[in-house]
């Protein structure tokens, strides 16, 4: 993950934006407990303290962060990275959350968008095997952004030129926008 944040780091600053690396554990920034003894070194967040963050943007920084978290015992977890996110941007109380990904949104069984869901949807869709695979978590950090202070979550089509500059200032239909 470290390598994967020097890289997007690197690419910012090509572009003349301030961007600071760094993983969950610095600062304390993300704490988390075992997940599943199983499962080895995967953890589920259990705390989110933004102050780093939120020091880095008030100068200007753009953070990167890599889905690592302080577990018990000074060890290093691995986090699921949309439910790393969807944590920062409740604890942020961020405007908005939002998540770009390689799909229009979230899709119907005939494979059409869902332009807005909420909790009882969700977990409906998800019983229903509408929702499935990596669009699981996805919904869920959306979820948990809302619960923990995030005004508005998003999951936005990333192949779709400008669709976040689109949506937010054009009030474009793009994407799935998930409510309380």
């Amino acid at each position: 993950a470290g390598t994967v944040n020097k890289a997007v780091v690197a690419s910012l600053a090509a572009q003349g934006v301030l961007a600071c690396g760094l993983s969950g554990r610095d600062a304390g920034l993300l704490r988390a407990e075992i997940k599943d003894p199983a499962l080895g070194r995967v953890g589920t967040i259990s705390h989110v303290d933004p102050k780093v963050l939120i020091c880095l943007l008030d100068q200007g920084f753009v953070p990167v962060l890599a889905p690592i978290a302080q577990g018990p015992d000074m060890q290093a977890l691995n986090v699921n990275a949309d439910t790393a996110a969807g944590a920062l941007a409740g604890a942020l109380r961020a405007e908005y959350f939002v998540l770009i990904s390689d799909v229009p949104g979230v899709l119907s069984q005939d494979g059409k968008l869902l332009p807005r869901l909420d909790q009882e949807t969700i977990q409906d869709l998800i019983r229903k095997d509408v929702i499935t695979g990596g669009m699981i978590p996805k919904v869920e950090a959306c979820l948990f952004a809302l619960a923990q202070g995030a005004g508005k979550a998003l999951i936005l089509d990333g192949r779709s030129p400008s669709s976040l500059l689109r949506f937010l200032k054009d009030g474009e239909p793009l994407g799935t926008l998930v409510l309380p």
